[in-house]
């Protein structure tokens, strides 16, 4: 080719490319348009490179209102009677002094947590990349991360952002959004001395091939009338129900569930497990499509996975469940949060996941959420870390647990093994349905003892075909995504990032940090390291015999 056809050549394939981008651009746009509002700006408002910083205005009337409404929803829940008609029907052996367990919260009416009302939204100002923006909503939010803050009174707690939630009051602000989101999460990073677990399990799962949403670190400063003050480093995390659904799939109309159920010993709070005879569609709180009370795709879900044909017929078994479910997707998922440790998730707890029923395929795609507790993280409150040293005699077990349930299981409970332990578990039964919708463990790696109350792991783990998948998978991720020197590579970048905001002169204040000394901060980082290479060599020596 000589130089002049080269030059031509060249240059139609930069016209080619130009007009690409332009039509590129404008698919974008007209999204944008058609969702009325600006396309999301990654780049500035979820950044991997740099810590943003924040300032969220309210008035000091507006901040009491916040207050008030927290004591009044949350501030007695650690009273006896609460949970008093409940009590009652127990037998004395569940509690032997545990009134409530150390660190928990109450009992609702079948076990569960209480099932709390969310906390009040309240007029405020956000204040970001040297723009303002009026009349948003903010509130609270977290379960036990809100809860927990309150029992070790802090003053740093999970916010949820709606910019345009006053659009009803101020028509101007409808479809407001910063850089093109209208909701965001800043979440506090309760229990995690580390502070990047919520920062850095999300992009584990998407190197996995798992949608999982952006996130990126932020400096919160709240001023309520007395100037800004400093409330600690929050990780930023886009909100399913806006962005997530809206950028990762082509269609982002379909319906998307959140599971809001709390289950021990409760059938009707244990619907999200979908465990045979126990759906209950109220659990699946829907955050699309709200006006269509149509659940048929959730019905339709739990008739496929329930059908006789996965004894039968499994071939006929996994075709059905795969039209109706992405369990590509799902396994990818299980294999990964299996590796990395977090126990607050599906198989031990049934709330922190969405399902979205994609419109382009009908198919439900698992999405994980809250990850504050991955990567071997424990429970605050003190409970975890005693916990995860299997010292059961410390919550007298089993006595505490009444006389129908006990029974002991050498794998622990439903396949469930608490991190660092000698072989101290509790009895399966406690983690059939979440222990109170918070499960205490870590999956097995060889997901042996996970009961049927679990059917999306048990189910699947049970035919050959999808184990042999799941095996695949884990040997991917713990040579790709999780494997040690990549992703302790990461830590180190992102202790280096955050360290100045997190310990030292400009970092996070008393009352509002979950730190006790500056050394927790290194020391947490140190435990990070070590699990990398534990849980690869543990994925290695699992993977020679599976």
């Amino acid at each position: 080719m000589n130089l002049r056809v080269a030059f031509y050549v060249g240059f139609l394939i930069c016209i080619i490319a130009g007009i690409s981008t332009v039509i590129s651009s404008s698919i974008d746009s007209n999204m944008a348009n058609e969702a009325g509002t600006e396309w999301p700006d990654y780049e500035t408002v979820l950044p991997d490179d740099k810590v943003q910083v924040l300032l969220i205005t309210i008035t000091p009337e507006n901040w009491q209102l916040m207050q008030n409404d927290l004591e009044e929803k949350y501030g007695q829940m650690t009273q006896e009677p609460m949970f008093e008609e409940w009590r009652e029907r127990q037998p004395p052996q569940f509690f032997q002094g545990n009134e409530p367990m150390n660190g928990m919260p109450p009992r609702g009416p079948g076990g569960g947590m209480m099932n709390l009302e969310n906390p009040i939204y309240v007029e405020a100002s956000v204040t970001f990349n040297n723009e303002t923006w009026d009349h948003i909503g903010v509130r609270y939010k977290g379960f036990s991360s809100l809860q927990g803050a309150i029992r070790e009174g802090s003053g740093k707690i999970s916010l949820k952002l709606k910019m345009d939630y006053y659009k009803s009051e101020y028509p101007e602000t409808k479809g407001q959004s910063l850089y093109g989101f209208e909701e965001l999460n800043l979440q506090s990073n309760y229990a995690d001395k580390s502070l990047i677990r919520e920062k850095i399990a999300p992009e584990i799962f998407q190197d996995a091939g798992v949608i999982a949403p952006e996130t990126a670190f932020y400096r919160v400063y709240i001023d309520y009338g007395e100037g800004p003050q400093y409330f600690g480093l929050y990780t930023m995390i886009e909100a399913i129900e806006d962005t997530v659904i809206q950028t990762q799939f082509l269609d982002g109309s379909g319906n998307l569930y959140k599971p809001e159920s709390f289950g021990f010993g409760n059938h009707n709070q244990d619907g999200s497990t979908l465990a045979k005879g126990t759906l209950d569609l109220e659990s699946f709180n829907k955050r699309t499509n709200k006006k269509a009370a149509d659940y048929s795709d959730i019905e339709r879900l739990y008739e496929v996975l329930h059908s006789d044909t996965r004894h039968t017929d499994p071939e006929v078994w996994r075709a059905e469940l795969e039209s109706v479910f992405n369990v590509d997707g799902f396994i990818r998922w299980l294999a990964t949060n299996t590796l990395i440790q977090n126990f607050d998730t599906y198989g031990g707890n049934n709330r922190n996941y969405y399902l979205y029923n994609d419109p382009e395929t009908w198919t439900f795609f698992w999405i994980p959420w809250d990850n504050n507790f991955a990567l071997g993280g424990r429970m605050g409150g003190g409970m975890g870390e005693r916990m995860n040293r299997g010292d059961r005699n410390q919550f007298n077990i089993p006595e505490f647990i009444p006389p129908e349930i006990q029974g002991w299981n050498e794998r622990g409970m439903d396949g469930i093994q608490f991190n660092r332990t000698n072989n101290e578990f509790f009895p399966p039964e406690m983690n059939q349905r979440g222990m109170g919708g918070m499960g205490m463990g870590n999956l097995s790696l060889d997901m042996e003892g996970v009961s049927d109350n679990w059917p999306l792991i048990s189910f699947l783990m049970a035919d050959p075909t999808y184990k042999a998948m799941y095996n695949t998978y884990l040997n991917e991720v713990a040579n790709g995504a999780f494997y040690p020197d990549t992703i302790i590579e990461k830590y180190r970048y992102y202790y280096d990032l955050i360290k100045p905001y997190v310990v030292g002169e400009s970092g996070e204040r008393k009352g509002y940090s979950y730190l006790t000394s500056d050394a927790d901060f290194d020391t947490a980082f140190d435990e990070l390291i070590a699990h990398v290479q534990e849980r690869y060599d543990a994925a290695m020596e699992y993977l020679k015999t599976a």
